[in-house]
């Protein structure tokens, strides 16, 4: 598909309605257009409640009319909602991350200008932004707050419009919203018809929507077997970049960069390509399931025969999502179907994902004693999903199962054990099995699981801990890969005072007397992390800039010799170039043994900790989310966590956070 820029969402609608319109009757004229104005004044005011209720009346007068025309003005209405909304939601998640980003800034520049005048300049700026994104995170929420309902109201009013339509003007106008579902080139085009059939499409509509994600997820692979070739070529450039950074003392020529653009132009388009892919499939599984949900009981039998016929032969990326289908919208039948395919099934990724999508119904949904049987799987990939389904559960019997499965477990399981116990108790007796088995004797009986407050953290809070610590998060995996950032702003110093968030053009934060510079700290406490690594381990590092390299080519095992190499390999890093966290994480995920697909990978890592200090700013992709719907739809397959720590003002707290949050990791902001 041609990856041209895409119009107005309201395109698709405007034409479709359209197609719709005719001449009102006489009779009726004056009618449709009163109100088509008054549902046009009433709809571009709307800001809050009040003047909700008045554009809810106006959208009502215009459905009564019943008026095919009318259809026009109600389509257009609702396709500017979704845009605007996901525009709305977007910025959300952007801006609360760097509000949280920009507080720790203000609190750290708090402390140090009690002891020098110097910095309270520098202070109130950094105030100064962070109210703005205090003001603009207000902003945003109302406006998320007002179009939500309103979306959900203008949708109601097109399906009862369209449900006065005859049935040959009907099945007319969803023939052609169907053809823009299934072949649109123009992605957001494709998404808006997907998210409208979600809404009035008929009782057919789960099964063709199945088929449609079906047929991207193909295209996605083929797309994904043709970029090995292209990213080779990326990859020969970025060392490039990386020889010149060293050679120049952290520069690189206007012409090198530019033909580095050019090479990798043709896989990154390909990159965003399939990311579009995966946000259309993923809108398939969302707008299938509300469609599964407005079913009769007799029509939504045989959907749901369909979905799990569908499913037992979808090929690469399309039976998780299949399966996902029949939990995207609260429906009891759908989910006893879903509940029923864990009965046989032997797939450590198939069951992590029923787990995972049953779990947030509650145990009337979900039997305790399912989840608890999972907990001696021979994946531990099924034993984490089984875990983070006992705490959103929040039963007694699934702290008592989590007790006895932690006596025989062993690396980032008995992590795992530990974070659900703490997140379902409140208590920390961490991996000792014997003090959790005391408390349960004396207290167990009488114990209530809190109500609110669960959350499964993959690693927790050092102090007194056992395990590989690195930067304040622990964790007992013993196959771990470090990714560590070696770009040139490494070099600054961990203190910040005049530049506090790395800005281009002023002078940057150096280290001063006895300060350390972010390359030296990261190094510090690298090298403890490998100190916790006990004599069998399989670990390396991943290094990064604008080139990515490994400390060692394959995998290794430590040992005693591993040990000393290591430890003097880290303390001879030195930092330059730019940040390519895309190729990073692409690596790791090589080394780790990760492909993707429908079956799990059994990767020999199962933890990924990634450290940087900025941005990306070199890679095939240096855009957030098409790098967190890379590792999203990689990582299912692989089921590894990746925690993630930023050490500057710099860093790109909504990836960072976003990354460890989409991956079962801990995020730690310095």
């Amino acid at each position: 598909m041609a990856m041209t820029p895409a119009p107005p969402l309201l395109c698709l609608l405007a034409a479709f309605f359209g197609g719709l319109s005719h001449p009102a009757p006489p009779t009726m004229g004056g009618d449709l257009e009163q109100c088509v104005r008054t549902f046009r004044r009433a709809a571009a005011k709307r800001a809050n409640a009040a003047s909700h209720a008045e554009a809810q009346a106006a959208l009502d007068a215009l459905v009564a009319l019943g008026d095919p025309a009318a259809c026009e003005v109600i389509g257009l209405e609702f396709a500017q909602c979704v845009q605007r909304l996901g525009e709305v939601e977007s910025e959300q998640q952007r801006v609360r991350a760097r509000l949280a980003q920009g507080q720790r800034v203000v609190d750290g520049l708090t402390l140090r200008a009690e002891k020098d005048e110097s910095l309270a300049e520098v202070l109130k700026d950094q105030v100064r932004a962070a109210e703005g994104l205090t003001r603009r995170l207000g902003e945003l929420e109302e406006k998320g707050e007002a179009l939500r309902p309103w979306k959900m109201s203008v949708s109601g009013g097109a399906g009862r419009l369209l449900t006065q339509l005859s049935d040959s003007r009907k099945r007319s106008a969803l023939k052609e919203i169907w053809r823009q579902a299934e072949k649109e080139e123009i992605w957001s085009t494709r998404l808006a018809a997907i998210g409208f059939l979600g809404e009035v499409g008929g009782e057919d509509t789960t099964k063709r929507l199945q088929a449609v994600l079906a047929d991207l997820a193909s295209d996605c692979v083929r797309l994904e077997r043709g970029l090995p070739r292209k990213e080779a070529d990326v990859r020969k450039m970025e060392a490039r970049l990386q020889k010149e950074s060293d050679q120049s003392g952290g520069g690189v020529s206007g012409a090198s960069a530019a033909q580095y653009e050019k090479i990798k132009r043709e896989a990154a388009a390909d990159r965003r390509q399939i990311t579009a892919m995966g946000q259309v499939c993923d809108e398939c599984v969302l707008s299938a399931g509300r469609a599964l949900f407005r079913m009769q009981p007799d029509a939504q039998a045989k959907a749901l025969t369909a979905l799990l016929k569908a499913q037992r032969k979808a090929s690469t990326g399309a039976r998780l999502r299949t399966l996902q289908i029949l939990s995207a919208v609260e429906c009891g039948p759908a989910q006893a179907a879903l509940l029923r395919c864990l009965d046989g099934e032997d797939e450590p990724l198939a069951i992590a994902t029923i787990l995972r999508e049953l779990a947030p119904y509650g145990p009337v949904v979900l039997p305790t004693f399912v989840v608890i049987a999972q907990l001696s799987h021979e994946s531990w990939l099924a034993q984490r999903a089984a875990i983070e389904a006992l705490v959103i559960l929040g039963q007694r019997e699934g702290v008592r199962a989590m007790i006895t499965a932690l006596e025989g477990a062993s690396g980032r399981v008995r992590t795992d054990l530990r974070g659900g116990l703490v997140a379902l108790t409140g208590l920390d007796y961490h991996t000792n099995h014997t003090l959790w088995q005391t408390w349960w004797e004396a207290d167990g009986e009488q114990f209530e699981v809190p109500e609110t407050g669960r959350t499964l953290s993959a690693a927790l809070p050092a102090r007194d801990s056992v395990g590989m610590t690195f930067f304040g998060i622990t964790t007992e995996s013993q196959r771990v890969l470090f990714l560590l950032d070696l770009s040139g702003s490494m070099n600054f110093s961990m203190i910040a005072r005049d530049n506090p968030t790395d800005t281009p053009g002023v002078p940057p934060d150096l280290p001063r007397g006895k300060e350390q510079s972010r390359l030296e700290a990261a190094k510090v406490d690298l090298a403890r992390a490998l100190g916790g690594l006990r004599e069998g381990a399989v670990f390396n590092l991943v290094l990064y800039a604008s080139d990515v390299w490994t400390w060692q080519d394959e995998l290794v095992e430590m040992e005693g010799t591993q040990r000393v190499d290591v430890q003097e390999y880290v303390g001879s890093l030195r930092a330059s170039g730019g940040t390519n966290i895309y190729g990073a994480l692409r690596t790791a995920l090589e080394i780790a043994g990760v492909k993707g697909g429908e079956e799990w990978d059994s990767p020999r890592i199962d933890t990924l900790f990634l450290l940087t200090d900025g941005r990306p700013s070199v890679g095939l992709t240096t855009q957030p989310d098409e790098i967190l719907a890379y590792v999203r739809e990689k990582n299912r397959s692989g089921g590894i966590v990746i925690h993630t720590i930023g050490l500057s003002g710099a860093q790109d707290a909504y990836l960072l956070s976003e990354l460890a949050a989409q991956n079962g990791g801990t995020y730690s902001a310095r």
